[in-house]
């Protein structure tokens, strides 16, 4: 009796040769399908983005830059049980990150103070997260949705979800400001270790489950909200239908991602004493936020939207549970649910925070579409249009958000050349003056880094409005400049001013004040 090889045909020379007829073209046109999108997202991404790449140093920037150009290799084994900010700050952030501190020190060896370098390695990041996102969408709708979407609706899907994924102005802060990248890097880490784990859960390769391991346990001293990944696996695993057959895959695989989460809690508990500060109630609060900064309308419209939304899925998976119903269930409940949860540790406002979790609706969307295209082409037309709306809506905050780092950048480089040009001596006080009105995070609280070396060595004291400096000490140190001012007691005052008829800032000499009066117009009148 003939054999049969592992492609299905007799092992036979006309066997084989059908087969390689039969398969290459096949292998071939599924290479394409990957490549291609892939390929025309890194383009698109990187075009949308290129703005970033003539950036500045900003705000926390000089801080950690600075940090980390001053911290030898064999200081980091002691950042796995300290604070990585190392108290630069004034106080402890309870932040477990000494591989996104690595990241610093290795730049600095690499580019000094040339910020093309780190902006660089903040697009490159952005493009491989964009290309992650591309790949889980593409692999959970392949096997959660079945036979409700023909295959090249699959591929549709994933690629219309990453558009929607790439133009939205939630990721603009995080791939723009350098100091972003822990959530570029946290998010990357998620959905790489993610997507190796359901190629693992279809294929079995033990080379995918320990790539897995070894990026979630590098994700989690990137940031914090990583933790939820091995929840998602679980999760995608239970809905995917062959749980009973590929039980040994979660018995192989949860027991080292546990002990990973345990060590993990474990240095946390010796560094801060517990695992996070978690508030709920607080979360509560700031959900209209989150929500109005998924979609671009006003935060309780659009928190109202997106929870009827959920719930409508939540409806239909329980519907259409065998076909379309698990895969709405998990980009939908699951994903959101996953993704908030990090968030109750959270205290404060910010749009780089949704980085992944406001994927799920933009996965929804191109799905519904799919799937009421196959019922009747009008619903399909009317979605697709929908869907078009949206990425315009999505894109034009994002081309404004853009725009408005650019400035910024320009502006901070403007502002370190004049200080750099300038030798003020060294028993003057520079005083800035007046700054221009930007709407991102500028030299907010890094005054004390960015005024010293790498970045500039100013022998001069200095002073200027309060929310530049970044804890209570030059903050204190800029009142007692601000009463010898009034007292005249500096023979040299030096004031730096934005011209914004001239859109740059110019630097001039002043005489002291006297008998109580102020020379000094803008933030210290």
């Amino acid at each position: 009796m003939p054999t049969v090889d592992h492609f299905g045909c007799h092992k036979c020379p006309i066997g084989r040769v059908r087969c390689r007829l039969m398969l290459e073209p096949s292998l071939r046109s599924r290479s394409i399908f990957n490549i291609v999108p892939i390929s025309l997202l890194i383009i698109g991404g990187a075009i949308l983005y290129r703005s970033c790449l003539n950036g500045d140093f900003l705000a926390d920037d000089f801080a950690y830059i600075q940090l980390y150009s001053r911290t030898h290799l064999s200081q980091f084994p002691s950042l796995f049980v300290n604070d990585w900010s190392q108290g630069i700050w004034g106080s402890n952030l309870g932040e477990l990150r000494p591989l996104v501190g690595f990241t610093y020190w290795l730049e600095y060896r690499l580019w000094r103070v040339n910020p093309l370098g780190y902006h660089l390695t903040n697009l490159s990041l952005y493009l491989l997260t964009l290309v992650g996102f591309y790949c889980v969408v593409r692999e959970t709708a392949r096997t959660l949705l079945e036979k409700s979407a023909a295959k090249t609706a699959i591929g549709w899907i994933a690629i219309a979800a990453a558009i929607l994924f790439l133009v939205h102005p939630a990721h603009v802060e995080a791939t723009v400001w350098i100091a972003g990248r822990t959530d570029l890097l946290a998010s990357c880490a998620w959905l790489w270790s993610l997507y190796c784990l359901l190629r693992f859960w279809q294929t079995g390769s033990s080379a995918l489950c320990i790539c897995a391991i070894v990026i979630y346990a590098a994700g989690l001293f990137m940031k914090e909200s990583v933790v939820t990944m091995p929840g998602a696996f679980v999760l995608y695993a239970g809905l995917e239908g062959s749980f009973v057959t590929r039980w040994k895959r979660i018995v192989a695989t949860l027991p080292p991602l546990a002990g990973v989460m345990w060590l993990w809690i474990t240095l946390r508990r010796k560094a801060f004493g517990a695992i996070g500060n978690v508030n709920f109630e607080e979360l509560s609060g700031r959900l209209a936020y989150y929500f109005g900064q998924i979609l671009p309308l006003q935060g309780k419209i659009a928190l109202t939207i997106l929870i009827a939304s959920l719930i409508l899925c939540l409806i239909w998976s329980v519907i259409a549970w065998s076909r379309s119903g698990r895969f709405f269930l998990f980009w939908s409940l699951v994903w959101t649910a996953l993704h908030l949860l990090p968030l109750s540790a959270v205290h404060y406002e910010s749009s780089r925070h949704l980085f992944l979790l406001m994927a799920g609706p933009l996965v929804l969307l191109p799905a519904t579409t799919a799937l009421a295209w196959k019922k009747h082409w009008l619903a399909g037309v009317t979605l697709l249009a929908l869907g078009a709306g949206v990425m315009f809506g999505l894109l034009k905050p994002t081309l404004k958000s853009l725009s408005e780092w650019e400035r910024a950048a320009r502006y901070s480089r403007q502002l370190t050349a004049l200080l750099n040009q300038n030798d003020y001596p060294a028993n003057s006080i520079v005083v800035f003056n007046s700054l221009p009105d930007v709407q991102t995070w500028y030299r907010h609280w890094s005054l004390p880094f960015a005024m010293e070396p790498p970045f500039v060595n100013l022998r001069a004291r200095y002073v200027s409005v309060w929310n530049w400096y970044c804890c209570d000490k030059p903050f204190q140190d800029s009142r007692v400049f601000l009463k010898e001012l009034e007292a005249g007691v500096p023979e040299q005052i030096y004031r730096i001013d934005f011209d914004a008829s001239q859109d740059r800032y110019i630097s001039t000499e002043a005489k002291p004040p006297r008998n109580g009066e102020t020379r000094f117009s803008g933030h210290f009148r």
